[in-house]
């Protein structure tokens, strides 16, 4: 299991995140919806070990360089590979400034940097974490080599992602539905147990959407979990098991889903203060929570 505890991010003065507490289980799809600058993206990369995974434009971030993993311990970032501990020989999972709070995945820590950004990846927003000026069957052939992935992975998932006809060209040749697609591919192929996937739909056509909804059930059913933000409430609803608001750097939570008529999150009760008491819908939640004005 993926599980943030109490986490707590400031930025410039400010309490981005006031103490999320996340869970994210293997098999399941998890929503992520608020409003902008709520604090997703900053959730997302502080549970990818910030900024891990799949996160820049370089290729050693791309190969899985971690050397500036700001959540890292001092020692790690000195270069030193063993990991903070707690008595009695435990990891560390408690994060560094400008975090704060508990983390880990499956019991291991951001701290043990290597074994973590295998497990927990990070595809961000846009074009990241494609880089402009290779080719993405280059890109693909460096992610699988850096996660360890068995020959006949790349075109197993060139072929779930229908696009072999980007694979001679480069980031900067790609249109930005086609430069997504590429991205998902990345993170697809790593194989990771978690994947955490920034506004994934952004610049697809339906078809695509479509195709990358039933790529992300495939993965859930082997076992992987998601967490997915999203501003399109309509796919969230059709997409998601589970959806996880954030308002005033807070996580709410909706429980109690009954049987779903136009997707998992059909009918809910929310457990937080000021959530709605029953909602058909992401979208009626989102009303509720935020009002028309989004706040």
């Amino acid at each position: 299991m993926l599980e943030a505890t109490d986490v707590r991010v400031r930025l410039g003065g400010k309490d981005v995140l006031a103490g999320v507490t996340l869970r994210v289980q293997p098999g399941e799809i998890v929503g992520l919806v608020a409003p902008n600058g709520s604090g997703k993206s900053t959730l997302l990369t502080t549970l990818a070990g910030r900024w891990g995974g799949l996160a820049g434009d370089r290729p050693g971030d791309l190969a899985g360089d971690q050397a500036g993993c700001r959540l890292g311990s001092p020692a790690e970032r000195s270069g030193d590979s063993r990991p903070d501990s707690q008595p009695g020989g435990q990891p560390d999972s408690r994060l560094s400034s400008p975090a704060s709070g508990l983390l880990q995945a499956d019991g291991i820590s951001p701290h043990e940097a290597q074994r973590y950004h295998r497990q927990v990846v990070l595809v961000g927003s846009g074009r990241a974490p494609l880089i402009s000026s290779m080719q993405v069957c280059d890109q693909m052939a460096l992610v699988a080599r850096r996660w360890g992935q068995p020959a006949g992975t790349i075109g197993r998932i060139v072929r779930l992602c229908e696009m072999a006809d980007y694979l001679g060209k480069t980031p900067r040749q790609l249109s930005d539905g086609m430069a997504r697609q590429a991205a998902l591919a990345l993170g697809y192929l790593t194989g990771a147990r978690y994947l955490l996937l920034d506004e994934p739909f952004t610049s697809l056509d339906p078809t695509r959407v479509l195709l990358n909804e039933r790529i992300m059930r495939r993965l859930a059913d082997a076992g992987c979990g998601l967490l997915v933000s999203s501003h399109v409430l309509s796919e969230v609803d059709r997409l998601c098991d589970r959806v996880v608001f954030l308002k005033d750097g807070r996580a709410v939570e909706p429980r109690g889903i009954g049987a779903p008529t136009s997707g998992p999150v059909a009918r809910a009760v929310a457990s937080h203060v000021g959530a709605p008491r029953e909602a058909s819908s992401a979208q009626d939640i989102y009303q509720e929570l935020f009002g028309e004005n989004g706040r």
